[in-house]
């Protein structure tokens, strides 16, 4: 690799490690907001090395993470969004039982999924309130980001860490309480 090459690397990973940093200080600063914010970083799991760079920082830095809203008065949880290492289902009609996930997913949905063998797929994540899972598909290098496409697309070279600033600004652009913490994370992210 030659030295221009290597510096390209380099501002690559730094523009991730940055864009991480962000996501990670918005987490921080809207833990005390109507739900609940976890993290639980994961330095190391099954085949790291061929996920994308984005997501092994995520992982590294952010790992699992469950966003909800606790018990709304009458017993019920909200799940907002959820990221977890990956996990792969031998069965896509058995999605539900993913162990790492709040995964709602209509019978409909899972037909999204049938074009790609059950064992190149691995989730990493959902919006259980949109009823949408996000994946990798196990047969690229580095893997691809993928998602059933049941309320918005992955388009095109949309990232792991794409989806997870739109999410967070999707989701939170509805609750007042954060408009001062989601202001900040967009002007950061930007940067």
């Amino acid at each position: 690799m030659d030295k221009n090459s290597s510096n390209i690397i380099d501002l690559s990973s730094r523009v991730l490690e940055h864009r991480i940093a962000v996501v990670k200080d918005f987490l921080d600063a809207v833990k005390n907001a109507p739900w609940s914010v976890s993290y639980d970083p994961v330095p190391s799991f099954t085949d790291k090395h061929n996920f994308p760079k984005d997501y092994q920082l995520f992982t590294e830095n952010i790992g699992i993470l469950s966003i909800g809203s606790g018990t709304c008065g009458i017993g019920d949880e909200i799940a907002i969004l959820d990221a977890a290492t990956p996990e792969s289902c031998d069965d896509l009609n058995n999605i539900n039982v993913l162990s790492g996930y709040e995964f709602w997913i209509e019978p409909s949905q899972v037909s999204k999924w049938a074009d790609h063998p059950i064992e190149d797929i691995v989730f990493v994540g959902s919006e259980p309130c949109a009823s949408q899972a996000f994946a990798y598909l196990k047969k690229n290098r580095p893997y691809k980001f993928v998602s059933d496409e049941c309320v918005y697309e992955i388009s095109g070279e949309m990232e792991f860490i794409d989806w997870i600033e739109y999410a967070l600004i999707e989701n939170f652009s509805y609750y007042r309480e954060t408009n001062k913490e989601l202001a900040a994370f967009r002007t950061l992210k930007n940067v």
